[in-house]
């Protein structure tokens, strides 16, 4: 087994700029585009790769999945997912001065606990410092009951996307189906990504001779260019500092559910941390609800 390098912390919080600023710049362009849903795919991909600010926010969101790869090469799922979080303060700062979204005092405060809880959950996984190796990432990666879990994960996104686009939703919570749908693929591209970055770790080891290396490969960019379309959709339906909290938060809880059950990177680490590191989690979901608790409301009051 492998020591988790500090590098990860330093390569995970530059990500985290980089994919933020990417998806303020996207949603500040996105919302002057025709909707998504009601054009026509060959309209759509033009007005997309014809507008230089959604193309910039592009380059900057690939520029984090690089960062991502080294940062699960270094780091494991539970540490550098939790980093990850940490994005939510760029969030903010972006969304506030570039696209001049407002923000109130019980936004703060549900933005705080979230914070917290973000970093409480960096600091005990940061116990599980250990990764595995490509064959034995393997070997979890499908055992029956992990690939059991993946399916659920796809099935509930399924159910998600139907009430999202089959259902008349209340104007408060359009989008967030939709947005929780793109938080389960792209937790399960952060599973592949986890495989698939262990290749990149030192010293690199890439043998193109071998299938995992481009099925873990192939199955991270399905995954995430998935999630990514759906956000194109999110954006549209919802203000971006509700709907990339809660994606960006069911990305930090999914992986790290699965890589306690079934990777095994909560096995060395105490009691006392797993409760620590639970109560972390259930801070950060409890930042998620009072956040969309507070959505509804405004709207609500909007529209009065």
């Amino acid at each position: 087994m492998i020591n988790v390098s500090i590098l990860a912390i330093p390569i995970a919080l530059a990500g985290n700029a980089s994919v933020m600023l990417g998806y303020v710049l996207q949603k500040k362009a996105i919302v002057k585009m025709d909707p998504i849903e009601k054009t026509k795919l060959k309209k759509n991909i033009r007005n997309f790769l014809t507008n230089p600010i959604w193309l910039t926010g592009l380059f900057l969101t690939l520029l984090s999945t690089v960062a991502s790869i080294f940062a699960y090469a270094y780091g494991n799922i539970v540490l550098v997912a939790s980093i990850n979080g940490s994005g939510l303060m760029f969030l903010s700062i972006f969304s506030y001065f570039i696209l001049k979204e407002k923000l109130n005092l019980k936004e703060v405060i549900s933005f705080i606990l979230i914070i917290i809880g973000v970093v409480l959950s960096g600091l005990f996984s940061s116990k599980t410092n250990t990764q595995s190796t490509v064959d034995e990432f393997w070997s979890l990666f499908t055992f029956r009951t992990s690939v059991l879990f993946q399916f659920s994960l796809l099935f509930v996104a399924l159910i998600l996307l139907i009430v999202e686009f089959s259902l008349n939703l209340n104007p408060a919570y359009s989008g967030i189906p939709n947005t929780l749908t793109a938080g389960i693929f792209m937790s399960l591209a952060v599973i592949t990504m986890k495989g698939w970055s262990i290749y990149f770790s030192t010293p690199i080891h890439i043998d193109l001779t071998d299938y995992k290396f481009w099925l873990l490969g192939g199955l991270n960019t399905f995954l995430a260019n998935i999630a990514t379309i759906l956000m194109q959709i999110s954006y549209q339906k919802a203000k971006a500092l509700v709907t990339v909290p809660i994606y960006h938060s069911s990305v930090l809880l999914f992986p790290t559910i699965y890589a306690a059950l079934f990777l095994k990177e909560w096995v060395n680490i105490s009691t006392q941390s797993k409760i620590y590191l639970s109560f972390s989690l259930s801070l950060i979901i409890f930042g998620i609800l009072f956040l969309v608790v507070l959505k509804r409301k405004n709207e609500k009051s909007e529209n009065e």
